[in-house]
């Protein structure tokens, strides 16, 4: 995903825009108004786009996904959005303590796999930190320490009953283990 691609009016203003050009720019189709002082190409990938018109960040799976991690496909986008923002409809909240959100519309692969762990059932959760190690978008260190330290949520699984050893239950397929009992030393 392009940077580019997504623009809040101060960044368009920063770029020159002035509000004339901005609304001739909507007007032309050359530029899309997905919120308030939010902005996009027509060309913008959907799913980051459904995240910013919510009014949030793309997070857990669905960024993971973007970054290059296998993940089980979700059904709607997940979307990380500061409390007290007012949310559209069509994508799975995560609500954030965070009084406003970064410019980037979408999170950081530490970010979103801290949310997965949350948010997956405990098996889809080995998955996506199977493939975020096997694949190098993180390292396998904090991959653990990020699968100890996430307090379970929404209920999917308990990282009580499971903390002392995340990687039990990892793929028998897996070329690379969260325990990384696969792996060869390198």
């Amino acid at each position: 995903m392009a940077a580019e691609q997504f623009f809040s009016t101060g960044k368009l203003h920063d770029l020159g825009f002035d509000d004339r050009d901005i609304s001739r720019a909507v007007a032309e189709r050359r530029l899309i108004r997905l919120r308030r002082g939010r902005f996009s190409t027509p060309d913008a990938p959907a799913d980051v786009a459904a995240a910013v018109r919510a009014g949030g960040a793309l997070s857990c799976v669905s960024a993971l996904q973007a970054h290059g991690a296998w993940v089980l496909k979700p059904e709607q986008p997940h979307v990380r959005v500061a409390r007290g923002v007012a949310v559209g409809a069509g994508v799975r909240l995560h609500w954030s303590d965070e009084r406003e959100l970064t410019d980037s519309p979408l999170d950081g692969p530490e970010t979103a796999f801290a949310l997965a762990v949350q948010c997956q059932p405990f098996r889809a959760a080995v998955v996506a930190a199977d493939s975020v190690v096997n694949r190098k978008i993180l390292e396998l260190p904090l991959v653990k320490a990020l699968l100890l330290s996430t307090a379970p949520g929404d209920g999917c699984w308990s990282l009580s009953t499971r903390a002392a050893n995340p990687a039990s239950r990892h793929s028998p397929v897996s070329p690379c283990g969260v325990g990384g009992s696969g792996c060869a030393p390198r």
